[in-house]
């Protein structure tokens, strides 16, 4: 019986290239990790202490291509470089014909066929100017949870280096100057990164709003020539969901629960990044109930109360929140092992307004 075929030996599909150039670890072969593993990958910024680091939580079948998106967005980067992975079996990129050397195409290798035991790594090099590496080892090979979205950040440190930074060394000579009012090059770093860069800010409930549709979004950016990306994803956003605008009720039902909790989250990390809800998944799952009340017109009331509560000054993003203590209201009942009939919702929102809001007591 024939062993494995080497890198260079014809590839066994019958195509008559090397296998390396045809079918060594495409997506379509399964890694040792098995079939539909989750992959805990640990991404940590070379050359910068205290470290920048990440931990993941990945499918193990996604692309290579797929994973330089998941990446860009967990470490905080724009997408704006050229990026390639570097691996003992070779390097990994978006294909370019005029490359000095091979490069093999991201698209065509699962993540799993290259991290196929616990304690391998690869890695990750983005910008070729500045040359910020990144060292990605697989920890742990996980089964899926059910319910749990993925990719997923389970934690973190500190901010990723402002782009065009000048690597390292040119990060380093930043955070010193930002440091020192006193230095002559104070104000002008502080124009360029922004007045709210903090390099020791991470948190990865940010990081979750992005990552399920990260691929998205920069395809999004990759169609648009404006320049302005924070002002591009505001609008990709908003384009889905603002708490301010009415929903097209086609639009918002036509989505699955999993996409409306997703933009929820979007808009809500947009509008305040450091100043998330305690809890942003219930948060988000309030505002979803609301907003499926409104554009299914079920309960009939929701709609009127909404109108209610903007007529007497709330915004409409708070006149949400009202609608939904109704629900969160029907939750205690239910957990106090009582059920509340559809005819109590119905004479609650009926009877809800900003006073009732405000006091957080429904009548």
């Amino acid at each position: 019986m024939a062993g494995k075929p080497q890198r260079n030996d014809p590839c066994p599909c019958g195509s008559g290239k090397k296998y390396k150039h045809c079918c060594l670890g495409k997506t379509t072969e399964k890694a040792d990790v098995g079939k539909d593993k989750i992959l805990q990958i640990k991404v940590n910024l070379t050359g910068i202490e205290p470290a920048i680091w990440r931990r993941l939580l990945v499918r193990g079948e996604s692309s290579l291509g797929e994973f330089h998106y998941i990446l860009q967005a967990s470490m905080g980067w724009d997408n704006a470089h050229l990026h390639e992975f570097l691996h003992e079996e070779g390097r990994y990129g978006p294909p370019d014909p005029e490359a000095s050397y091979e490069i093999l195409d991201e698209d065509d290798y699962s993540l799993d066929s290259i991290l196929c035991a616990e304690g391998m790594q690869i890695e990750y090099l983005y910008d070729f100017g500045d040359g910020w590496m990144h060292e990605v080892v697989l920890e742990k090979v996980l089964e899926p949870e059910p319910g749990q979205e993925y990719p997923h950040c389970l934690e973190g440190e500190r901010a990723c280096p402002p782009e065009d930074s000048g690597g390292v060394h040119g990060y380093f000579n930043i955070i010193e100057a930002m440091a020192q009012p006193e230095n002559e090059e104070h104000r002008e770093l502080l124009d360029w990164v922004g007045e709210d860069f903090d390099p020791e800010h991470f948190d990865p409930r940010e990081v979750n709003v992005y990552l399920p549709h990260a691929e998205s979004w920069w395809e999004y950016l990759d169609e648009d020539d404006d320049e302005d990306d924070e002002e591009d994803w505001e609008d990709f956003t908003e384009e889905v969901y603002d708490a301010d605008k009415d929903a097209d009720p086609e639009e918002w039902l036509a989505m699955d629960e999993g996409e409306q909790h997703l933009w929820v989250g979007a808009y809500h990390a947009l509008k305040k990044p450091h100043d998330l809800p305690p809890d942003p998944e219930i948060h988000s799952i309030m505002h979803v109930v609301a907003e499926t009340w409104l554009a299914a017109d079920d309960p009939p009331e929701a709609r009127p109360a909404l109108a209610r509560l903007i007529a007497e000054g709330l915004t409409r993003h708070e006149a949400i929140h009202a609608i939904a203590m109704v629900f969160a209201d029907q939750i205690w009942e239910i957990n106090q092992g009582r059920k509340p009939s559809n005819e109590e919702i119905s004479r609650k929102l009926a009877g809800l307004d900003r006073a009732s809001w405000e006091k957080g007591q429904l009548d």
